[in-house]
This record gives C-alpha cells, sequence and structure tokens, in this order.
C-alpha cells in the first residue's frame, strides 16, 4: 500500500526488504513493516512514519 501510495504521489523512492537486508534494518533501528523512512544526502534519518498513514506520508513529502 505504501508503494502504491508514494508512486500516485509520484515520488521518488527506494524500496528495501528488511528479510534481504537485516543490517539495513538494523542501522535504522526498523522494529516493525511498513515503515517510511525520509533520509538527507547523507544517509541520515530526517522522519519516519510507521505503519500506512496517508497524511503523515504526505507530510515527510512536504520536508523533500
Amino acid at each position: 500500500m505504501v508503494e502504491n501510495f508514494l508512486q500516485d504521489q509520484n515520488v521518488e523512492y527506494d524500496k528495501i526488504n528488511i528479510e534481504e537486508n537485516p543490517e539495513t534494518s538494523m542501522q535504522y533501528g526498523v522494529m516493525s513493516v511498513p515503515v517510511t523512512l525520509l533520509l538527507d544526502d547523507n544517509g541520515l534519518e530526517v522522519d519516519r512514519v510507521i505503519g500506512f498513514n496517508p497524511p503523515e506520508i504526505e507530510k515527510l513529502i512536504e520536508k523533500l
């Protein structure tokens, strides 16, 4: 659902499978899915939304 929402918003994103990339999920402290992270150019977390919450994801998009 998150992926479809981001596509509908015409947002560029990277999808990461935490089962295939456990080190990445550990690096960002991902404890549940779905989670949407906003990262800066250096890969540092700016904000996150846990779960499928379109209004909160829209707030992340506004920060881009």
